[in-house]
């Protein structure tokens, strides 16, 4: 359960604190977690029923009435192509060297250079600095429609009638100028949800919105929908030092960003799917779980998430045809 609706700033105290679930590494002791979430060793096992001599459960999640809110941690793994140092790839990732050695217990015989083709974990910040989120009925941005444009028919088999083009802003970047044109309803929904999830997440990093539709809509190169103006590509916040374009590995994908980035895109209410390959979704729970979403949240948000084969470094998000959209189907 979390304690409250309003987002908690990165490094701020909060004397009541609220729940998270956190799940402890191989290299995470008791000191470590309460240093990190500013409450004390008896006050965690109190909270999972744990005696003084009781080990820490590794594989299961514990809940913690955090005080402070440093950004959640998330599991990487990169592949060293050269033999390294320690020192230079403890350097080169920003990290502790003693904390990237306990990380990597596979490597302990390698005393000063680790191996060629080495694959290393890492533990590195998710670029979600507020939480927990939100309640689901908070208030959204307030964002000016832009009126005139209009879905006729079905996303498959459609046009767009005086289609609207998606405004810049710095809460995004925009792909191609040419293929950012929606309806009235998708613009100002995708903007809103956009604008909510910057806000209520603090994620800083690139967020790419893909192809919309051509300003009339119609077929579209490479895309077997985007023809009415009601669906969106979005590119999955990713973590540091990720490739800002191509394919994406599970491991660098921001997973915490993403479950905020569609809790607030679904909390608009203008939203009637959101494409996403079936291997994704669990993690997309987990990170709901580590931010604190109730579980009630977490299904409800989660049934909006569809597999569509293909979708793995971007979500496909269609938004539903407005009420005044009266030839809009599907």
């Amino acid at each position: 359960m979390v304690a409250g609706a309003v987002a908690v700033l990165l490094g701020h105290s909060a004397p009541e604190g609220f729940w998270i679930r956190h799940t402890p590494r191989t290299s995470e002791h008791l000191e470590v977690l309460a240093e990190r979430f500013d409450v004390t060793e008896a006050e965690i096992r109190a909270w999972n029923g744990l005696d003084a001599d009781d080990p820490l459960p590794r594989g299961k999640s514990l809940r913690i009435r955090a005080r402070a809110t440093p950004p959640p941690l998330q599991l990487q793994r990169v592949l060293l192509v050269e033999p390294t140092r320690w020192e230079e790839a403890a350097r080169t990732f920003e990290v502790d060297e003693a904390q990237l050695r306990a990380w990597n217990p596979r490597y302990r015989g390698y005393e000063t250079r680790l191996p060629k083709r080495a694959l290393l974990s890492l533990w590195r910040e998710s670029g979600v600095t507020r939480y927990p989120m939100p309640a689901f009925d908070a208030p959204l941005p307030d964002i000016e429609p832009i009126p005139g444009g209009l879905s006729i028919g079905r996303p498959q088999i459609g046009r767009l009638k005086h289609g609207v083009q998606l405004p810049p802003s710095e809460d995004y970047e925009i792909q191609l100028e040419s293929e950012a044109y929606g309806s009235s309803a998708t613009i100002w929904h995708l903007r809103r949800g956009l604008t909510e999830f910057r806000r209520a997440s603090g994620y800083r990093g690139l967020l790419r919105v893909g192809s919309i539709s051509r300003e009339g809509g119609r077929q579209l190169r490479g895309h077997a929908s985007h023809q009415s103006g009601r669906d969106a590509d979005i590119r999955l916040p990713i973590m540091a030092g990720a490739p800002e374009h191509g394919q994406l590995y599970a491991s660098q994908i921001d997973w915490h960003a993403t479950w905020a980035l569609v809790d607030a895109l679904v909390r608009t209410g203008g939203v009637q799917f959101i494409f996403l390959e079936q291997r994704h979704h669990r993690q997309l729970e987990r990170a709901a779980q580590r931010l604190g979403a109730e579980p009630e949240r977490i299904e409800r948000v989660m049934a909006y998430v569809i597999h569509a084969k293909g979708h793995r470094s971007h979500l496909h998000v269609r938004f539903l045809c407005a009420p005044e959209e009266t030839a809009c189907k599907g």
